[in-house]
C-alpha cells in the first residue's frame, strides 16, 4: 500500500509542477509532510540539500531520495517512476501541438502566464527553504540558527556580487557546516 501511495504521491506532484526543479518543494511539503506525514520539513531540507549535491536534476533526485526515505529501494524506483511518467506523457502531447501551432499569439500569451507562476513558486521554494534551515521551521518566532544565516549570507553575497561559482559556494558551505556543528554541539 505504502509503494501505491508512493507511486500515485509523485504522479501527482509530476503532474502538478510545471518548470521543474524547485517548483516541486510546495507540493512535496504539502503531500509528502503534511498530509502523509512520511518525512518531516527538516529531511525535507536534508534531502534538497542532498539532492543539490547529486548529479542529475534536482527535482528527480528528490523523488528518488524521498520514495528511498520512505520505503526504500522499491520506494525510490515507484516515487521516480511516478514522478517521470505524467511530465513525459504531457511534453509529449505539448510538443506535437506546439509543433502545430506555435505561431499564434495565444501560444506566447500561455507561456508568458507560466513563466510568471513559476517564478512565484520558486520564490515561495526559497523563502520555505530559509524558513526551514536559518529558523528552525518557522519564518516569524522561530529560533534562528546564526551560524546557519552566516553561511547563506556570505554565499548569497560572493554569489551575486563576487560571482563565485555556484558549486565552489555549495562545497565550501558544507565543510563549514560540517566542520562547526559537531563543534556548536559538543562532539568532535
Amino acid at each position: 500500500m505504502l509503494l501505491l501511495e508512493l507511486f500515485a504521491s509523485f504522479m501527482l506532484i509530476g503532474i502538478m509542477t510545471y518548470g521543474g526543479g524547485y517548483s516541486v518543494l510546495p507540493l512535496v511539503e504539502d503531500l509528502i509532510v503534511q498530509r502523509r506525514g512520511w518525512l518531516s520539513s527538516t529531511e525535507v531540507a536534508d534531502i534538497v540539500s542532498i539532492s543539490e549535491m547529486s548529479p542529475g536534476p534536482f527535482s528527480l533526485n528528490c523523488a528518488s531520495f524521498v520514495g528511498m526515505k520512505a520505503a526504500g529501494i522499491p520506494g525510490a524506483i515507484l516515487a521516480t517512476a511516478g514522478f517521470l511518467l505524467p511530465p513525459m506523457a504531457v511534453a509529449l502531447i505539448l510538443a506535437l501541438l506546439y509543433r502545430r501551432f506555435r505561431a499564434t499569439p495565444i501560444v506566447g500569451r500561455i507561456f508568458a502566464v507560466l513563466n510568471a507562476c513559476v517564478i512565484a513558486v520558486l520564490l515561495s521554494s526559497a523563502v520555505g527553504l530559509v524558513a526551514s534551515s536559518v529558523f528552525g521551521g518557522a519564518l516569524f518566532g522561530g529560533k534562528i540558527d546564526f551560524l546557519a544565516l552566516a553561511i547563506f549570507l556570505a554565499s548569497f553575497l560572493l554569489l551575486f556580487k563576487q560571482k563565485l561559482n555556484p558549486v565552489v559556494l555549495l562545497f565550501a558551505s558544507a565543510l563549514i557546516g560540517a566542520a562547526c556543528y559537531p563543534m556548536l554541539q559538543g562532539t568532535p
